[in-house]
């Protein structure tokens, strides 16, 4: 495997060379960072060329993420948009003096924070209630599919990313989930769970990779897909 970094157009993208068949671009949240996986085969002309017909793409996504950046400031204020589990919800502050926390309703999420809670403490109360609910519904979904593929892992853990929805440790059979998970649908969520789980069986995004996904999850691609709808329109 061999990885390298090319410039175009002012544009950098890290190339990674595998045992594939295809080309694959990605165009990465939040700042809109370039991945390549490409076969060891393809030279770097021919790689260069295809990247040059793909920029005004990669651009595109690129704006998106700085669009979506723009907007996505959270002032943890009354009636303030926040999605979760794929759907809208309108944000609804409740003073108490006791322990802060959140209700869900059908049109709410209902904070209840100090009257003098800073911005900071309030979305670490938000936080806390989307890491609560989304552990529970991951651990589902684990629980699911690990007598399905026969595969068992030690643990699982949840934190903010940058780049990814979720890693797994293979020597470890340990999990890592992305906080913003909590905002997907949850197919999204399905889909990285089982993502991540099978890579117990192949560590590579390689084509057994992708019929083993089509065999136990074959709707993945919608699943997949709604995963950067999430992003771009609902962080």
């Amino acid at each position: 495997m061999n990885a390298y970094c090319l410039t175009l157009n002012d544009t950098n993208i890290a190339i990674e060379k595998k045992g594939i068949k295809h080309l694959h671009i990605s165009v990465c949240p939040p700042d809109g960072s370039v991945r390549v996986s490409c076969p060891l085969a393809l030279n770097d002309e021919s790689l260069r060329l295809s990247l040059i017909k793909r920029l005004p793409w990669i651009k595109e996504q690129q704006q998106n993420f700085l669009n979506q950046n723009r907007q996505s400031k959270r002032g943890m204020l009354e009636r303030e948009s926040h999605y979760f589990f794929g759907k809208r919800y309108l944000l609804k502050i409740e003073h108490t003096t006791k322990k802060q926390f959140v209700l869900q309703s059908p049109k709410y999420l209902i904070l209840h924070v100090h009257q003098k809670t800073s911005l900071k403490k309030r979305l670490k109360v938000l936080e806390n209630y989307y890491r609560q609910v989304l552990r529970e519904k991951i651990q589902t979904y684990i629980n699911q599919y690990e007598k399905i593929l026969n595969e068992s892992i030690q643990s699982f853990k949840i934190q903010k990313m940058k780049r990814i929805w979720g890693s797994c440790n293979i020597a470890k059979c340990a999990l890592l989930f992305n906080l913003e998970l909590a905002k997907a649908p949850s197919e999204g969520i399905e889909y990285v769970v089982v993502h991540e789980l099978l890579h117990l069986k192949t560590r590579h995004h390689n084509e057994y990779f992708r019929d083993l996904l089509s065999l136990y999850l074959p709707n993945w691609q919608r699943a997949k897909a709604s995963l950067k709808e999430t992003y771009l329109e609902r962080s």
